[in-house]
């Protein structure tokens, strides 16, 4: 029953700022004593099945943007996440996780960090990318890195959204891939339950909340999020 509530909740706010299962459903499942494994197996499939949908659903053109995050970021992810599954006991992933989402938080909470960052991606957009597909690939948290360089490259919670799911897509076909070609046991009936819940949740309440969300609220809550669950799982 915990891991539909997760599931469901972590839907409703991936449905609306475009992250969630896997930046808030990953700690979570974590905290429940769920392996890294065994978390990726229930987060990326809904993961996959949102960010399909909002996808489809967006009028921008994703194809430039997907180019550049194809080439600089899918291959360190790929790399990195084949070395977590080798290697499970190698780190902490609680304390890398929490340590992600406040650092995360700080960013987008302080201004001039945010602007010093920003900078950076401008600069050296290809070194973003291949820290954040690192990152992601050992931790399952790149999303908080990926709404901070998708705000810095478009404008509008649409657009904004659209990259965050096109990024979100591309990660998590490949995770998911990659985790069944170790783990095949994890494609399962269960599976296609939790898929269920998702795809519910986004079609029924999901793209209303998102339509009725400004975009000061949009960015606000990301921010708000993301700084209060990294401190709660640090203290945990």
């Amino acid at each position: 029953m915990q891991i539909y509530l997760v599931v469901l909740v972590c839907s409703m706010i991936q449905s609306v700022i475009g992250v969630g299962l896997l930046v808030f459903g990953t700690p979570t499942l974590l905290v429940l004593g769920h392996s890294f494994e065994s978390t990726l197996s229930i987060v990326l499939p809904c993961s996959i099945t949102i960010s399909l949908l909002q996808v489809f659903e967006s009028v921008n053109d994703n194809k430039s943007y997907l180019k550049d995050f194809g080439i600089f970021a899918l291959v360190p992810t790929a790399l990195a996440l084949g070395f977590v599954l080798a290697f499970p006991d190698l780190l902490d992933p609680k304390k890398v996780v929490a340590s992600l989402l406040i650092i995360t938080g700080i960013l987008r909470f302080f201004k001039p960090a945010q602007n010093l960052l920003v900078t950076f991606i401008k600069k050296y957009k290809k070194s973003y990318l291949l820290l954040m597909g690192l990152i992601h690939g050992f931790s399952n948290m790149g999303g908080g890195l990926l709404t901070i360089y998708s705000s810095s490259v478009s404008q509008g919670k649409d657009r904004i959204r659209s990259h965050i799911a096109a990024g979100y897509l591309a990660w998590g076909i490949l995770q998911y891939l990659i985790l069944l070609f170790k783990s095949p046991q994890y494609l399962s009936l269960k599976t296609l339950a939790y898929v269920g819940i998702a795809f519910v949740v986004y079609k029924s309440v999901g793209v209303k909340l998102f339509k009725f969300t400004s975009d000061f609220v949009y960015q606000h809550l990301i921010t708000f999020l993301i700084f209060c669950y990294g401190i709660t799982l640090f203290l945990k």
